[in-house]
């Protein structure tokens, strides 16, 4: 269950008054009026005051304010419309004080029943701001929260009525006889919710009349001249009236729906009392504005003052849940949680079932909830089941509860089964040309009995009744008979929905656009695109409408065609005639199925059928050239229809005599260019004139000048090859002029000439390239030359490639040279030229040339460079094409990459094989890094192709003091497949061969080599090495004659280790290991020379002495054990080629 908090809604209407007597418990009211079948007013004045309060001033009568005075109403009821509940805490007159929810309704009306005032006559306009009828009294409850200083606030309850000028009249309706019914509201102005859970409302605006309504929050006035509003508290406003998430975040914030009047809330925490708001109701009719145009007019409004009572610490209770299943009744969209739509036609049936749920238990009887229906609505049947009895016409909506449930309330859950079928006299078709549909509101209430305030479930249902379809025609051509003056006419088909019934067009015509249009067909065949209309009538101005749907609706008119009335003046002059046309709009704008222009179009001669277009233009005149020998001619103008489904739009014609006295031809070369037989060939524009019957091809002879050398007939197609032309070996230009029947020649100084391009070329066989030229083209005028594009075919071995973009040059560069032809090739060339437009080109002579040019290599690349032992050389394996046409090979050698670089040999080609092999005697491999490169002079004596650079490894060795030596080469440079690794071979002093003892990495050149002490301990210090450099896989597949990588090796490096000393502190004679009972140094390296060693006792006695290093001392002196104690050693020592190394010491002999 929702924690909630009682929500009273009292809902007033603002009216002028006089009333002036203080009944501080009011809670605001309503003004209505209804329009009599007599022309005469009823208004009703409905007020909301607070049971238990003062009555003051709320007598039989009260008095409206109007613009003709007052207007006397007597009290016709006075009902409490407090929340109906069962059980304790329900709200009541007799039992609740004021501000506790308990509402009394008062009604004032002067409808002449019963001895009540006779309804009221209205005569006069209503100015712009309208007639306001008002009600005025004092004053606000002092519990209202949202406003300030409420008891000094009164009420201004109003209404106003606009004036209203109809389609069709020219000026605003008198209110005399009456002809609007004021909107009225069909919920009452009293409503207690609890709050805690979202809340929905509606006060059901609805017109009698079928205007259109909105509805706005408006202004709560509170003096008697209604020019002051309510002043707000803090976080409240004429748009936010009641708690809303600017009180306090726990509330959801304040919406309305101006169009169906729903406004929702959801109020959790709020300070217990009343609040003020108000609601305007609009009512707008189709009509006219000032300017004539048909538009929306407002033509009333009505308000309702809310006064919201908010009582805390309700019991918990849910709405019921109230619900349309729109998965069955597919033809209804939900729009909002608690509000649908539908939209029918007349004589569509409308049908559903609105079901209700309530499983809350009331507290006093502790049964299920009883949840009471009922609907309120403009066509809700009164009885609700009856289908008859409404507000406005019948049939009437239908509530009527599904079997087996009988009446409206019923416990736990209710269904209620809605049904209408709206007919033709729920339309207000006069509204057509602004928006014919017809929208009605019902809405349903699902009400449980919990106290003190019942929870309601309010749903709107909205139906939109449409006429038919409003959507216009569009006619697209109007065309004129030459011979009968008959007007075709043409249209395109009319699409409506599959639903609606489509009943005829219905053509209009009038003599002229100011009015008196007739209705002069009726077509019924919807499939139907034209019809013919008599020119006898004298009807030039047509527009279609459609009818449909069961009320014979009809559509908004389609936008109006007038003949084209086409008039000409023919103007002689010396220089030639004139046809000077002008004529009426076909309409304004054109047709939406037209080119948006108008097109003018010449008969020559006048019936012969020979028409042709001569101009465009988007205005009304035209003035045309006439080119022709003394000739009668027509002229029409016509709308061309891009539907091509009926017609295009055609006026009448004029015809007129005209002779042409000159040629004044615009004539132009297009361009000139060369096709494959070597001629040029010629284009240029049409003629502008329609009597040009030759033209003269002029060409600039280079030794005659300026000659005809071909005569061309009009009409010959484009482009003209003049078949004496020498294109392909040179440039030839080019002037055109006309002649017309009459004789006349265009200015051939008018025509820019245009020149062929020439395209020669120079080969140079040796540097196999070819240098293209070609003349500029001249021609292009303004547009100017934005290319030359070169285009290149290739011939190989007999056989045509396609042609191809090679290169591009901008407009004054006209040369190109090809480098790297091949031998053997054919090449053909050809230099298109682009204008900046693009759309202009011109093609030179087609050039060939074949390419006897030396072959180049395509292949040369060094294998090997490795140090060849045997020879203590280094040595070079290259490969080779041995089909390149070359001569010779040199070798060329630096000390660094950069060169410089010297040539050392130089080999010639070989005969046999494609490999040839070189020994570098002149270097020396133990010291220096070399980088070689091969390079191939051609047949020529140029440079063919050079190799990449190649270099031998470089070995260094160093010794280190910690035995072991430390390896470092540079690397190999430009294999094919890379270095795959570097293999480490060594050789001691005694041993017979190399020995593998390592495989490093292609990224390293760096070798530490520990021996193994074990092995090497006493052996010899001399190490010898070298590395050898190991190809990866090549991608030419290319491997020594054995099938291995290719490989290279370096030079050999050999290293003496220095002799060390190793020396006991103590040594015992007596020891059980063997190699303790002597004493003497232990050589590491022992190739040693200049070797001494000898022993010496405490006094200086020399007790042992040797230059052998294997021999050691046994502990005796003279044949005798020396003496346990301590003793003095020196020893020289020295490794071969070094200086002498002294060292001394002691050492303990023990016993």
């Amino acid at each position: 269950m929702k924690k909630v908090i009682q929500l009273i809604a009292f809902i007033g209407i603002m009216l002028f008054t006089g009333h002036t007597a203080k009944a501080s418990h009011l809670l605001g009211g309503e003004i209505t009026w209804e329009c009599t079948a007599n022309g005469k007013y009823i208004f009703t004045l409905a007020i909301y005051k607070e049971c238990g309060g003062s009555t003051a001033g709320l007598g039989s009568t009260q008095n409206l304010s109007g613009p003709n005075g007052s207007i006397q109403l007597s009290q016709i009821s006075v009902t409490e419309v407090s929340p109906t509940c069962l059980g304790g805490g329900s709200i009541s007159c007799a039992t609740s004080g004021p501000g506790n929810g308990a509402v009394e309704r008062y009604v004032y009306t002067n409808d002449g029943v019963a001895g009540r005032p006779q309804p009221t006559t209205l005569s006069g306009v209503p100015g712009a701001g309208g007639w306001v009828f008002s009600w005025y009294s004092c004053c606000r409850p002092a519990g209202i929260a949202n406003i300030t200083s409420p008891t000094s606030a009164g009420y201004f309850l109003r209404a106003v009525m606009y004036p209203y000028t109809p389609a069709g009249a020219t000026a605003p309706l008198n209110a005399n006889p009456c002809y609007d019914n004021s909107p009225k509201f069909n919920e009452t102005g009293s409503l207690t919710i609890c709050a805690g859970s979202p809340f929905t409302y509606n006060h059901l605006a609805s017109d009698k009349d079928l205007d259109s309504l909105f509805i706005r929050f408006g202004d709560a006035k509170i003096n008697s001249a209604g020019t002051q509003n309510v002043n707000w508290v803090s976080n409240y406003s004429r748009t936010s009236p009641y708690p809303s998430n600017l009180t306090n975040a726990g509330n959801g914030p304040i919406t309305l729906d101006g169009r169906t009047g729903e406004v929702s809330m959801d109020i959790q925490t709020a300070t217990q009392g009343s609040y003020v708001s108000c609601y305007e109701v609009e009512a707008w009719k189709c009509g006219v504005d000032a300017n004539g145009n048909s538009k929306m007019i407002k033509v009333a409004s009505v308000f309702r003052d809310v006064a919201i009572v908010v009582i805390n610490n309700c019991v918990n209770n849910n709405e019921p849940n109230a619900f349309i299943d729109t998965s069955t009744y597919k033809n209804i969209k939900q729009l909002g949680p608690k509000t649908y739509k539908t939209s029918v036609y007349p004589g569509d049936t409308v049908n559903f079932r609105l079901s209700a749920t309530d499983t809350d238990i009331n507290p006093s009887t502790f049964l299920p909830q009883q949840i009471t229906f009922q609907a309120a609505g403009l066509e809700v049947s009164r009885p609700m089941a009856s289908g008859t009895g409404c507000d406005g016409v019948a049939p009437c909506a239908q509530f009527t509860p599904v079997a087996p449930q009988v009446g409206y309330v019923k416990a736990l859950n209710n269904n209620i089964e809605f049904f209408w079928v709206p007919d033709c006299q729920h339309l207000n078709v006069e509204g057509s040309y602004c928006n014919p549909i017809n929208t009605f509101f019902f809405s349903m209430r699902m009400q449980d009995d919990g106290c003190p305030a019942p929870e309601i479930a309010l749903t709107t249902f909205i139906v939109d009744v449409l006429p038919g379809d409003p959507s216009p025609l569009n006619l697209t051509c109007l065309n004129v008979d030459s011979v009968s003056g008959d007007r075709k006419l043409g249209w395109e088909k009319a699409t409506i929905d599959s639903a609606l019934d489509f009943n005829y067009y219905m053509v209009l015509a009038g003599p002229n656009s100011t009015g008196g249009y007739d209705t002069i067909q009726k077509i019924y065949d919807i499939d139907s695109l034209g019809t013919i209309v008599s020119g006898s009538g004298g009807y030039n101005n047509f527009y279609i409408i459609k009818s449909t749907g069961k009320c014979d609706f009809l559509s908004l008119p389609s936008d109006t065609l007038t003949v084209m009335d086409l008039t000409m003046n023919v103007i002689v002059t010396p220089l030639g005639d004139y046809a000077d046309l002008s004529w009426t709009k076909l309409s304004d704008p054109l047709p939406y199925t037209s080119e948006g222009l108008y097109q003018v179009w010449q008969e020559v001669p006048a019936g012969s059928g020979n028409w042709k277009q001569v101009g465009q233009t988007n205005g009304t005149t035209y003035v045309d050239t006439v080119q022709v020998c003394d000739l009668f001619v027509n002229y029409q103008v016509r709308v061309a229809d891009t539907t091509l489904l009926y017609c295009g739009s055609g006026s009448n014609l004029q015809k007129g005599r005209f002779s042409d006295k000159s040629n004044d031809d615009p004539l132009q070369l297009d361009s000139v260019s060369v096709n494959a037989n070597g001629n040029s060939i010629i284009s240029w524009n049409d003629t502008k004139n329609g009597d040009v019957v030759v033209y003269y091809l002029f060409f600039n002879d280079p030794k005659l000048g300026w000659q005809i050398v071909d005569t061309i007939p009009e009409g010959t197609p484009m482009p003209h090859e003049w078949t004496n032309s020498e294109a392909d070996t040179r440039s030839e230009e080019f002037r055109i002029i006309s002649a017309d029947s009459c004789g006349n020649f265009s200015d051939n100084q008018l025509v820019k000439p245009h020149a062929t391009i020439y395209l020669r070329n120079y080969l140079n066989k040796c540097e196999a390239y070819s240098r293209l030229s070609w003349n500029t083209y001249e021609g292009f005028g303004n547009q100017g030359v934005a290319e030359y594009r070169i285009w290149i075919q290739e011939i190989v071995n007999g056989t045509p490639g396609g042609w191809n973009i090679l290169d591009t040059r901008t407009g004054e560069d006209t040369t190109y040279t090809q480098y790297n032809l091949q031998n053997g090739y054919e090449y053909c060339y050809r230099i298109q030229v682009i204008d900046t437009s693009g759309a202009k080109s011109s093609t030179s002579n087609e050039l060939c040339i074949l390419a006897e040019v030396p072959s180049k290599s395509k292949i040369l690349y060094v294998a090997q460079v490795t140090n060849n032992t045997n020879r203590n050389t280094m040595e070079l394996n290259t490969y080779i094409d041995a089909q390149a046409d070359v001569l010779n090979f040199d070798i060329e050698r630096a000390l660094t990459p950069e060169g410089p670089f010297e040539r050392i040999a130089t080999i010639p080609k070989p005969t046999v094989g494609n490999t040839f092999n070189f020994f570098d005697y002149g270097a020396n491999p133990k010291s220096n890094i070399y980088y070689y490169r091969v390079s191939a002079t051609d047949s020529c004596g140029g440079r063919d192709t050079v190799t990449d650079l190649s270099n031998n490894v470089l070995l260094n060795v160093e010794a280190r003091g910690d035995v072991s030596n430390m390896l470092s080469w540079n690397t190999y440079k430009n294999w094919a497949g890379d270095v795959a690794r570097y293999d480490v071979y060594r050789q001691a002093e005694d041993e017979t061969s190399y020995s593998l003892i390592a495989q490093v990495s292609s990224a390293d050149s760096t070798y530490q080599d520990n021996f193994d002490r074990a092995v090497y301990g006493e052996g010899e210090g001399n190490f010898c090495y070298y590395v050898v450099a190991v190809e990866g896989p090549n991608p030419l597949v290319l491997v020594q004659p054995n099938g291995d990588p290719y490989d290279s090796r370096s030079n050999t490096v050999c290293m003496n280790q220095k002799a060390r000393v190793f020396i006991p502190t103590a040594f015992n004679p007596n020891s059980e290991q063997e190699i303790n009972r002597s004493f003497g140094p232990s050589m590491k390296f022992t190739e040693v020379s200049q070797y001494s060693f000898y022993i010496m006792n405490r006094w200086g006695v020399k007790v042992f002495e040797t230059t052998n290093p294997e021999e050691r001392w046994d502990g005796t002196f003279d044949g005798t054990e020396a003496a346990q104690g301590v003793y003095i050693y020196f020893i020289t020592y020295a490794t071969p080629g070094e200086v002498a190394t002294e060292e001394r010491g002691s050492f303990t002999l023990i016993r």
